[in-house]
């Protein structure tokens, strides 16, 4: 095995012997004026930044089929060694990201548009047999096609020879950027892509369902089906809701899964065994439902090199009914058992001309990020740039209000990024630190499947967890987030655990919760109590161990936004979505009814205690859902700001967010702080001494 250049202790990289925190930025030399590079470095360096991260796009270097550019020698900006002397000269670290696929808003995701041009056959293709380019304009690959991945390789082995001598100052290479992202054949649905005929037709995807079920009758048990064999299954092609459908769409979303991890492992792969020794990141594999970033790690648990699941945050303006979805990606990722806890695009910029963002709240991303666990922080992008000869995807102009422009000087919040970065560079021991949280939220990776394979994605978490994340996170409640894939209940003992599922849970999940709760936690279950199973077969396991014996559904009211009424602690709260009414079970207390029947109800279990609410908690009338959830944890909720913890080693980093537009104080240690609107505060307590930054 080779051995990495750099130690990683406590999910931080270890500097001088000690964990610390990495502030890095984004400059993209094939976008930067060559003549302005040494100068977009040294604002880099002012910043107080000690890492410079940036892609190295297939596309731009290798300009005709074997044909390689990295000198300079036909545009200036090709001149890759140049630029990382430049960087290695200013002693920056590096996070090196050659791809092949690095998306960056380039034109064919930097894929060579000779090889898509020379590789018909290796294109992704619908069910129809033709591809799909509504959103970007350009056809995606077919990830696993021989042609797609030997061309790959050959580029890795080109550019690996620029790179290597820089690998001794390398702390994370990069070997995909947004794979599944919403430019790839995740965002029109599960049924997009891609049945190329190597993968459905040559074997590849039945192979993968022997792998999953290895009997033919369990496959049929799921999906209804009476196969012979595992050759007879095709995918499916349009959405169907028979259960079996349903079944069998959920296996297909996670086949594809599984084709962007193998692509990823056989690139890994490949530049294990050229030399890098890695770590390896991959940025935001699946967005659809974060608990699927977890399978690139599940799936390459057994490589000689350690896999690093980075995320995105571009939040824009943030506010209180954001807030809990932003630190929600921050803890999903935090779930992933990384070596370095890591977000590889902090937003650094406004990027309205793509999304309408106008604004961001800058501060508030920058400290929430180092305040709820992330120890590797790149700003992105760092300065504005420019598109040359027509490789960009949406416009020549590559500028997004960035903190440099495309000259490279400093913007208003290129100070803002150097300030904080003062506070973080001058105490190093935060990176000896780790969060703390009140409550956990549950997810599993089933329901991503399903809501994924029921709904076309829109972009954000799922919209059952998302719900219950944006009132915690408004509320004042700070949180983690726990995949019940994975959790193990003997060593992982939450005080308060929330659950917020569809219509049915895997059976593993429902054993798991009654144990918990038995063993003297308090979970609470909102939105549906699950009365199916994976196999969306009726089991009423968890119902039985939580004595509902009976249940039914009040529908949502007509009227689109007419709510029903739920009366609950002392007040009448408004859903728009339809209730779940249960038959009071034997020795609990109602909690809240509505037209009469029980909604939720509360009961010991065991050691432990459950809240069971037929409804969803969720951000819509928040100071009325406030009041329910401070009832469920038993304590008056604050709507002033946010406090986050981190905590160890003698020190406590508490960091206090104003999410709203108003100032506002806070009462951290019972010292008063006042907060501006739309900022954060660090409060910094180690030895006794205390100090305040904002």
């Amino acid at each position: 095995m080779n051995t990495p250049p750099f130690e990683f202790r406590r999910k931080a990289l270890v500097v001088g012997g000690k964990p610390r925190l990495t502030l890095s930025g984004e400059v993209q030399y094939f976008r930067t004026d060559r003549k302005i590079w040494g100068k977009v470095i040294k604002r880099l360096k002012e910043a107080h930044c000690d890492t410079l991260s940036t892609y190295i796009p297939w596309s731009w270097h290798e300009i005709g089929d074997g044909e390689f550019d990295f000198t300079g020698r036909t545009h200036p900006c090709r001149d890759l060694a140049g630029f990382l002397d430049m960087a290695a000269s200013a002693g920056f670290r590096l996070v090196l990201k050659p791809g092949p696929y690095v998306f960056a808003e380039l034109k064919n995701g930097g894929i060579p548009a000779w090889l898509i041009e020379k590789h018909p056959e290796a294109i992704a293709l619908g069910p129809d047999g033709k591809t799909r380019a509504q959103l970007l304009k350009f056809p995606f690959m077919s990830y696993l096609h021989p042609a797609y991945m030997s061309h790959g390789k050959r580029w890795l082995d080109e550019v690996y020879q620029v790179l290597e001598p820089y690998s001794n100052r390398t702390i994370l290479w990069q070997v995909d950027n947004e794979i599944n992202y919403g430019h790839s054949f995740f965002w029109y649905g599960p049924y997009s892509l891609d049945y190329n005929p190597f993968l459905v037709k040559r074997g590849i995807y039945q192979a993968w369902l022997h792998r999953e079920y290895g009997t033919i009758g369990k496959l049929n048990s799921r999906y209804r089906t009476r196969w012979r064999t595992f050759d007879n299954a095709v995918p499916p092609v349009k959405y169907s809701p028979a259960p079996g459908d349903v079944c069998r769409s959920m296996d297909w979303v996670g086949f594809k899964e599984w084709i962007a991890v193998e692509n990823v492992r056989q690139f890994c792969d490949y530049l294990h065994g050229l030399g890098v020794a890695g770590p390896f990141c991959v940025n935001a594999p699946f967005t659809a439902w974060p608990t699927a970033w977890a399978n690139t790690k599940r799936w390459m648990k057994n490589q000689d090199y350690e896999v690093v699941i980075a995320h995105v945050d571009y939040p824009g303006m943030i506010n209180d009914s954001n807030i809990g979805e932003t630190l929600g990606l921050i803890h999903y990722a935090r779930g992933c058992d990384n070596a370095i806890e890591t977000n590889l695009e902090t937003q650094a910029c406004t990027v309205s001309k793509i999304w309408g963002k106008h604004g961001a709240s800058y501060d508030l991303t920058h400290k929430s990020l180092v305040g709820a666990g992330m120890n590797v922080v790149n700003y992105y992008w760092f300065n504005d740039g420019i598109n040359f000869e027509g490789s960009g995807h949406y416009q020549v102009s590559h500028e997004y209000n960035c903190p440099l422009d495309v000259r490279g000087n400093p913007k208003p919040h290129y100070f803002g990024i150097k300030h904080v970065n003062s506070f973080l560079k001058a105490h190093p021991e935060i990176a000896s630190t780790t969060p703390r949280a009140e409550v956990e939220v549950a997810n599993t990776h089933e329901w991503g499947r399903g809501f994924f394979s029921t709904a076309r994605w829109d972009g954000s978490l799922d919209n059952k967890a998302n719900a219950v994340l944006n009132l915690l996170g408004g509320c004042g409640v700070t949180f983690d987030t726990l995949d019940l894939r994975d959790w193990d209940t003997a060593k992982r003992k939450p005080r308060t655990l929330f659950v917020q599922p569809p219509r049915f849970m895997p059976r593993y999940a429902m054993e798991k919760l009654v144990k918990y709760a038995r063993s003297g936690g308090h979970l609470i279950i909102s939105n549906y109590l699950p009365l199916e199973d994976e196999n969306l077969r009726p089991c009423r396991k968890l119902a039985a161990a939580l004595g509902a014996s009976s249940t039914g559904v009040i529908p949502a009211k007509s009227g689109g936004l007419e709510p029903n009424k739920i009366q609950v602690v002392g007040k009448e709260i408004f859903v728009l979505d339809r209730l779940q009414w249960f038959k009071r079970p034997a020795g609990s207390k109602v909690f809240a009814t509505c037209e009469g029947k029980t909604v939720g109800f509360r009961r010991r279990l065991g050691r432990g205690r459950v809240s069971v609410l037929g409804f969803k908690l969720e951000f819509l009338f928040t100071e009325l859902h406030r009041a329910v959830l401070g009832a469920l944890l038993g304590r008056k909720l604050s709507s002033g700001p946010l406090v986050l913890t981190r905590s160890g080693e003698g020190t406590v980093l508490k960091t206090v967010l104003n999410v709203h537009d108003e100032p506002d104080d806070a009462m951290v240690d019972g010292k008063r702080i006042h907060l501006p609107g739309k900022t954060a505060a660090f409060v910094l307590k180690k030895k006794g001494r205390r100090t305040i930054f904002i």
